[in-house]
């Protein structure tokens, strides 16, 4: 497997948004710790370049040789007739490697941690999560990271992250 950076407990790590493949290796010479990126479909970002397989292969070469992070947004609503699709996207990023998978859709996490186990799950903003009630019921489903709804509080966010000092909060 990787050998994924881990950051000593309450360290930051610099992450942008990458939305073509020069911009994500600007933002690690640059000193990006790590990017977050969409591919073609699947991401909320729809002004963005977005990566295709081939970039996030090239990309991922260059973060293991860097111990830089990557992690693949797939922040929109799938419905059924999109999951065909989805299913080999997903299959395609776990052989190529990302450090997290951004999810909107909460339909997505079962059949992510069932047949993509390699793929680490961080909750998107999207979900909007604001209490340690969403935070707790994300790490019961097997999110190791949430992203945290945007409109919260200095104080809200502390007080969360008192509550649940074992998950990653963004």
């Amino acid at each position: 497997t990787d050998a994924v950076p881990h950051y000593p407990k309450g360290m930051t790590e610099l992450a942008l948004p990458a939305g073509s493949l020069q911009a994500a290796l600007v933002a690690f010479s640059e000193g990006a710790d790590a990017v977050y990126l969409g591919m073609k479909s699947f991401s909320a970002r729809k002004m963005a370049v977005n990566f295709t397989l081939e970039d996030l292969a090239k990309l991922r070469q260059v973060s293991l040789s860097q111990d830089k992070k990557i992690y693949v947004t797939v922040n929109t609503l799938v419905d059924d007739s999109q999951l065909g699709e989805l299913l080999s996207t997903l299959k395609q990023i776990a052989f190529i490697g990302c450090d997290g998978i951004i999810v909107q859709d909460l339909g997505l996490v079962h059949i992510i941690r069932q047949q993509f186990p390699s793929l680490s799950l961080h909750g998107s903003t999207q979900l909007a999560v604001h209490t340690v009630q969403g935070v707790r019921e994300l790490v019961r489903l097997g999110f190791e990271r949430v992203v945290l709804a945007r409109e919260l509080t200095f104080e809200e966010i502390k007080h969360i992250r008192e509550a649940c000092p074992d998950v990653e909060l963004k």
